[in-house]
């Protein structure tokens, strides 16, 4: 009887490892197929994304009513879907235009408007207690006209004025510095030409931002044939940095 009962346990312990053996194997084949129907959701959400702006570009236009060009298309996809927000674009033409590929950035967040115009502020009380001055003591230069009690203000109006215009620069930079470090990235491992290189130039007071090849502006100079086919270059090199900003829109993962 022990005997018959103790063959009975064990049959059944046997059946209670296989059973959990099985529904951890279960288990493990649920935990990837939902990784893999969650990539495949992801995917699907960011190509949703991509095609929700890429007709969202199709209706933009520039001063004169073009449309966004097709060579720099999807660059201006991108970088608006990375949060870089785009004014202005052109693949770059012979006939009309730029002669290479260029893409216009915003600098100005409503923080920064904010503060250029408290900048004009300043600037104009500047102005008009200058001129105050003046008229008080017309025989004073503008050098002894600083050294006077009075201009304490004048001084007050130059100091605000002067940092209110270096923050503003600030973070017309800090705007930039997302796109800096994605520059950093795509040329870490690339071998490109110095002419052909991308960077960000226009970074002034009250300008946008302008991504362009370094040798572009050197298109004026060049023969017909030698900007037609340096053309070709800046927008290859464009082409290849937008796939690369693409695939790393496209695999990123959200937080």
């Amino acid at each position: 009887m022990s005997t018959l009962l103790s063959a009975c346990l064990n049959r059944y312990k046997d059946s209670l490892v296989s059973f959990k053996i099985c529904n951890l194997l279960v288990f493990s084949v649920l935990i990837v197929l939902s990784m893999n129907m969650y990539a495949e959701q992801e995917f699907q959400t960011k190509q949703e994304l991509w095609d929700a702006m890429s007709v969202d570009v199709d209706h933009w236009g520039d001063g004169l009513n073009y449309p966004v060009d097709e060579g720099i298309k999807e660059t201006v996809i991108v970088f608006n879907l990375m949060g870089i927000e785009t004014t202005a674009s052109c693949e770059g033409h012979l006939d009309r235009g730029l002669s290479y590929p260029w893409i216009d950035m915003q600098t100005h967040s409503p923080e920064i408007r904010g503060m250029m115009n408290e900048y004009f502020d300043v600037q104009e009380q500047e102005n008009n207690e200058e001129t105050l001055l003046e008229m008080k003591y017309p025989d004073k230069t503008y050098n002894e006209l600083l050294k006077i009690p009075e201009a304490e203000k004048l001084l007050g109006l130059y100091d605000k004025r002067h940092f209110l215009r270096k923050a503003v620069e600030e973070r017309q930079m800090q705007c930039l510095e997302p796109l800096n470090q994605l520059l950093n990235q795509f040329y870490e491992n690339r071998t490109v030409s110095y002419d052909n290189m991308l960077v960000v130039s226009d970074v002034s007071w009250g300008c946008d931002a302008r991504l362009h090849s370094i040798g572009a502006y050197r298109q004026i100079i060049r023969s017909e044939e030698e900007r037609s086919f340096k053309l070709m270059e800046y927008q290859e090199e464009m082409k290849a940095f937008t796939a690369f900003l693409k695939q790393k829109f496209m695999n990123a993962i959200k937080d």
